[in-house]
């Protein structure tokens, strides 16, 4: 039997696998399906008020030095009105949708590289749709998802997560074609499969499937910025991955997106800032 035959996956099997992950809390969903508009700020506080372990860790990070404002909060309602409505909508997001993957299991070292890149591409995705007038929340939403996928990988199939690395260990390649030469797949297309799967809004699903294939980018602006985020991500080398291959940012795409040289300088600056508290924040969720 040939590698690829011995570990391909169908989409039979992926969402077998799926469904042995925890579910996605009900908060997270109802605050995913809202991310591209504005919902009511009470309606926001309220739903986020009904978990009292999310709540309190809200709060911790909010008066914590991350955002300067140490002893100030001390209620949701207070958040929202400090920091914005967007900022504590995404924080509360993504803590518990990182509860859901950290419960999961993994290896420590590979759990913190993964969330030290998702945060960093989740900022720089944020950071980059600030100054192209993009939603804010649904692009630090589509940075923080944009490889679900392979966590499905090291959760559900972590035999053939390791046949992965292995090959990619032996072939200069992305991760991507070393996933799709030895399962017939990629992270991208599982992270889209569990995407649907959880009913996230269709423009996430479509940032998830396509960060990697910008020539199919047409439709969903934030599929390129995250495609951009994810390249310049790999190029500051957040994670001191020796394994680690920085993938070409797409001509097209980027000539769409290119930023001043100065602004471009700023984006990096946020990253390499807030990386390391985003990915503590994500650990401990």
């Amino acid at each position: 039997m040939g590698l690829a035959e011995e570990f391909t996956l169908s989409p039979e099997r992926v969402a077998e696998g799926i469904g042995r992950l925890p579910s996605l809390p009900a908060l997270a969903m109802e605050l995913l399906q809202h991310i591209d508009g504005e919902p009511d700020t009470g309606e926001v506080a309220e739903m986020i008020g009904q978990d009292p372990v999310l709540t309190g860790s809200l709060l911790r990070i909010a008066n914590s030095s991350f955002y300067g404002l140490q002893g100030r909060i001390g209620t949701i309602p207070d958040a929202i009105t400090v920091l914005g409505l967007g900022n504590v909508r995404t924080l509360a997001m993504s803590m518990a949708l990182a509860n859901v993957f950290n419960r999961a299991g993994g290896a420590p070292v590979a759990m913190r590289r993964f969330w030290q890149h998702s945060g960093a591409v989740a900022i720089c995705t944020k950071s980059l749709a600030r100054r192209l007038r993009v939603n804010e929340s649904a692009a630090f939403a589509a940075g923080l998802l944009h490889d679900i996928g392979r966590l499905v990988l090291q959760s559900a199939f972590p035999g053939h997560f390791s046949a992965v690395c292995t090959y990619q260990q032996h072939v200069d390649c992305e991760a991507f074609q070393a996933e799709n030469t030895v399962l017939g797949t990629d992270h991208a297309q599982i992270g889209a499969w569990l995407a649907r799967s959880w009913n996230f809004p269709d423009t996430l699903q479509r940032a998830i499937a396509y960060h990697h294939t910008p020539d199919c980018l047409e439709a969903n602006r934030l599929a390129g910025l995250v495609h951009v985020a994810d390249c310049v991500v790999h190029a500051l080398d957040i994670c001191e991955d020796e394994q680690e291959r920085v993938p070409r940012i797409d001509d097209a795409v980027w000539r769409c997106y290119e930023l001043p040289r100065d602004q471009m300088v700023a984006v990096l600056g946020e990253v390499e800032t807030h990386f390391g508290t985003a990915c503590d924040i994500l650990l401990a969720a």
